[in-house]
């Protein structure tokens, strides 16, 4: 299911006020959610604001540490629509980049079926291995998403690749969003960062 995505008008009117005084489209922060401004458009799903970023000559493949690119921000989210707009402006489908590694493995942990399978339409790789969750097999797995987990296997998921924090499909499917950190120590509902 897609999320629906929201725009704020004054986000953009503000937006276009900040670039006409100089604001540099392009410019990063150490800021870790919002590393950049079209990173976090698509993160929150604004649609017109990153296409107003776009046509200000935002780099769409722009890559941070956390989000990674703007195509992997908005397919964690599940915002389908963001995500095709980004694809047909030039985004790299498997750059591979942040935390959750390509915009298929973010698709994936997030739980977007629909997303996921556009990707891969799009000519994402169900191979692919980047992030701490090492493929869209184990990110899926690890997070519980059923659906998404049957349809990766459908396209050719290899179960048994060895890859990110956790090993392989089966042995994140096992933790159930758990991490042992020490022998006997369990971090409950903590990342595999």
């Amino acid at each position: 299911m897609e999320r629906r995505e929201k725009d704020n008008p004054l986000a953009i009117r503000n937006t276009k006020i900040l670039l006409e005084r100089g604001a540099d489209v392009n410019e990063q922060t150490t800021s870790r959610d919002y590393e950049t401004a079209l990173i976090a458009a698509s993160l929150h799903g604004h649609t017109s604001l990153a296409e107003t970023l776009l046509e200000k000559g935002a780099d769409i493949n722009a890559q941070a540490d956390y989000c990674g690119t703007a195509l992997i921000a908005a397919s964690l989210q599940g915002h389908t629509s963001l995500a095709e707009i980004l694809l047909k402006n030039g985004a790299d489908i498997d750059a591979q980049a942040g935390e959750y590694g390509t915009a298929l493995i973010a698709a994936s942990y997030g739980g977007h079926t629909f997303l996921a399978r556009i990707l891969l339409e799009e000519g994402a790789d169900v191979k692919a291995q980047a992030g701490q969750y090492g493929t869209a097999l184990i990110a899926a797995s690890n997070r519980g998403h059923t659906t998404v987990v049957e349809f990766l296997l459908e396209k050719g998921a290899d179960i048994h690749t060895q890859a990110g924090c956790y090993g392989n499909a089966l042995i994140a499917a096992s933790t159930s969003g758990k991490r042992v950190i020490q022998p006997g120590v369990s971090a409950i509902n903590r990342s595999c960062a």
